[in-house]
């Protein structure tokens, strides 16, 4: 009966009536019951909506059910949700809406909620409802008041909760736990047993082991996974090779950074007879060792990926497998699948061959040695042998991204920030990471063979976790070039194709002309879409190519590690199954797969972000009460966000500004109400460190004085203030009359 029910509702546009159901599915009287409880089944779970005029199918409203992902400034939701294809196969994806602070009705961070969609374009909606919250585990600070241990939540939305624990024999101050909350006892106050244990506040590396924790990601693997691994060998047997290409004559070779230890990408290069290049992309396959759905397997799908947070990694498989026996490590034996690919002169791929492999890599290069080769600096002794070849390399990557960037792939150049620690593990500095020719050496490849095994899967009919990139929103576009205007470098909005992968890009080359550009480049990415996993094939924007996935990183990243055993079921026929019997256990597995691996990889950046955050905090510390130059790069209603010079970034709280201010919308500035000094995007200003906050997250400066405005920005801000004083004064008149 459900079943009949949901099919016919999904075809109704309007809310209907339950008399009108039971007569159009003629329900006899003996099953009205039956039918009733189903519908306040589906209504207790949001799939329907009780409205007034009947019930109606939550898809066919403004209405969504989704996870709250919250910052402290906005938040997004997250909705799982379906469409029917045309073999009427329901095909599952996910749904991004941005959601101000100000409208999180009480909802927090981890809540499960119902939207109200206030602009389906621009993907905008208002939390109407907190469904349910997510409060069986809350990780804090051991503290005691008289005899008694309690726990203070670190997270700051759960602060209002009192928490006691059940047994505390050997607990300690100061002690890091996560805690399973047992019994209410009174209006949010909660007694708790202890899960886990993750130490002292004062040890090294805590901050990493919390937010890992805080973010769903287990430091420890399973005990079943951990006895999985004795069965795996330490080395690679004759009876591993079979049936594998034997490439080990072959000048192949990796570049790593200098303290990467999971290798799982190595590189060949040859000319061809008539020119072309004859590029290998050869990738470790840890498939061959981890069985589908074993152990290890799990702990895999939990993590989805590995976590790389400051200088400690947080793997998504045992050392065993990603630093041992499935790291391409040189000079030993390992098991790869190997994507030979031949490149003309122009970029185009001419042929391919996808094979599974064994590989001997010759050497473990790193970035800033082939960067000194590339640039014509020193070379190392034991490169030497190899710098014909990579001279070779370094012009098929100039080759690839100029085609690149004809076809329209986006380069928005952002610097990647590290902490610098000393061997004590204090932080000593923050440095910038830039991108140099090795970097995108690499990149250029593994893009390149991500294509073609997207492209051979999708373009055979069959089954791909697909790496999906959408198409900006028109609206966001249009209102971030108008800023782009309104902060004086302005850009035409005559033409604006969001589907013109050029026109995109054209912005892109626009922003990286202007002169002290952060402030442009961070709005810029916050009108486009984050790039996610999918079943279903939509292209990737950024890179403006029809196909692609990720294959390359199958050690890191649980999507790649699924392409790992597509590949094995389907080209090389490893599984006995049925070619129709796989497809369809693909089809219904890789839904939930995309999903997931979306959810971890945007929690792994989570993580990744509020632990530098805290270390910045932790670094910042020390200068409080000194002064700082910087420049604003985002506001909103309740603050400006300031990069400084460093690229450290901080907040400014109204209460920290030179004059009182009110906050424009439209001009997206504080608007000062009696003096000159509003505050705009781009402006510079002299700052002094307030404040740090660790545990929040946070670092406070206030104004001292304003350096340069914003011209342009400047100028709207007195026509703005002029205007709202001129409504102001009629407004008051109106009144005295």
């Amino acid at each position: 009966m459900e079943e009949i029910l949901n099919e016919y509702l999904k075809k109704q546009k309007k809310p209907v009536k339950i008399n009108q159901i039971i007569q159009n599915l003629d329900i006899d009287d003996k099953y009205k019951d039956k039918l009733m409880d189903i519908i306040k089944k589906q209504v207790e779970s949001y799939e329907l909506i009780d409205t007034n005029s009947g019930y109606i199918r939550i898809e066919k409203t403004n209405y969504r059910k989704g996870r709250l992902v919250a910052s402290s400034r906005n938040g997004q939701v997250y909705v799982d949700n379906f469409y029917i294809d045309k073999n009427g196969e329901e095909k599952y994806y996910e749904e991004v809406y941005d959601v101000d602070r100000e409208k999180f009705n009480g909802a927090i961070d981890g809540d499960t909620v119902l939207i109200n969609i206030t602009d389906k374009k621009g993907k905008n909606a208002i939390i109407d409802e907190v469904i349910s919250r997510n409060l069986n585990t809350v990780i804090g600070e051991v503290y005691k008041e008289g005899n008694t241990y309690y726990l203070e939540p670190i997270d700051p939305h759960k602060k209002n909760l009192v928490i006691s624990f059940d047994e505390y024999d050997d607990l300690v101050v100061g002690e890091k736990v996560l805690v399973q909350l047992n019994d209410l006892v009174g209006n949010d106050f909660y007694t708790a047993s202890v899960i886990k244990r993750l130490g002292h506040k004062d040890d090294p590396d805590l901050d990493i082991i919390i937010e890992a924790a805080r973010n769903g990601f287990e430091i420890d693997f399973s005990t079943d996974s951990i006895k999985q691994l004795e069965s795996i060998p330490n080395s690679v047997r004759d009876i591993d090779k079979i049936g594998r290409s034997d490439l080990t004559d072959k000048e192949i070779f990796t570049i790593d950074g200098d303290d990467t230890k999971d290798i799982d990408d190595a590189i060949s290069l040859e000319i061809s007879d008539n020119g072309n290049y004859i590029l290998g992309v050869h990738i470790a396959d840890p498939a061959y060792y981890i069985e589908e759905d074993s152990p290890l397997d799990k702990d895999a799908y939990s993590r989805g990926t590995s976590v790389y947070a400051a200088n400690t990694v947080i793997p998504m498989l045992p050392h065993k497998l990603s630093n041992g026996i499935c790291s391409l490590n040189p000079n030993v034996e390992r098991l790869t699948q190997s994507c030979v690919m031949e490149i003309d002169k122009e970029g185009n791929i001419v042929n391919y061959n996808i094979f599974r492999s064994v590989i001997k890599s010759r050497i473990k290069m790193t970035y800033k040695k082939v960067n000194d080769i590339l640039k014509g600096n020193k070379i190392p002794n034991d490169y030497i042998e190899h710098v014909d070849t990579l001279l070779k390399m370094q012009e098929l990557s100039n080759i690839l991204r100029t085609k690149a960037e004809k076809n329209g792939c986006l380069n928005i150049d952002i610097a990647d920030m590290k902490i610098k620690t000393n061997k004590n593990g204090k932080i000593v500095g923050i440095e910038a990471r830039e991108k140099d020719l090795a970097e995108d050496l690499i990149e250029q490849f593994m893009v390149t063979a991500n294509e073609i095994i997207c492209k051979h899967l999708v373009s055979n009919f069959l089954p791909s976790v697909n790496r999906i990139h959408e198409d900006p929103s028109e609206e966001k576009i249009i209102s971030f070039l108008k800023l782009l205007k309104l902060t004086g470098t302005p850009y035409s909005l005559e033409n604006i194709d969001v589907t013109d992968h050029k026109v995109i890009q054209g912005i892109s080359k626009f922003i990286s002309k202007i002169e002290d550009n952060s402030m442009q480049k961070l709005q810029f990415l916050k009108s486009l879409k984050r790039a996610r996993y999918s079943s279903v094939d939509l292209g990737h924007s950024g890179l403006s190519k029809e196909y692609y996935c990720h294959f390359t990183s199958p050690m890191r990243r649980y999507p790649d590690l699924i392409q790992n055993r597509i590949l094995n079921d389907f080209l090389y026929n490893e599984n006995t199954n049925s070619k129709k019997e796989l497809i369809s256990k693909w089809k219904h597995k890789l839904p939930d797969i995309a999903q997931h691996s979306s959810r971890k990889e945007k929690y792994a950046d989570f993580c990744e972000k509020d632990v530098f955050h805290m270390q910045c905090c932790e670094y910042m510390k020390k200068y409080i009460g000194k002064e700082f130059e910087g420049t604003i790069v985002d506001i909103d209603a309740n603050t400006i966000i300031v990069q400084l010079d460093n690229m450290i970034e901080g907040r400014i709280r109204p209460r920290n500004f030179v004059s009182s201010c009110y906050y424009s919308d439209k001009l997206k500035s504080f608007i000062s109400k009696t003096g000159s000094d509003s505050y705009c995007l781009g402006d510079r200003l002299k700052l002094q460190l307030v404040d740090t906050n660790k545990d929040k997250k946070t670092i406070d400066f206030k104004i001292l004085e304003k350096l340069t405005n914003n011209v342009k920005l400047e100028k709207e801000c007195k026509k703005e203030k002029i205007k709202r004083n001129k409504m102001y004064y009629n407004s008051n008149r109106g009144v005295r009359r």
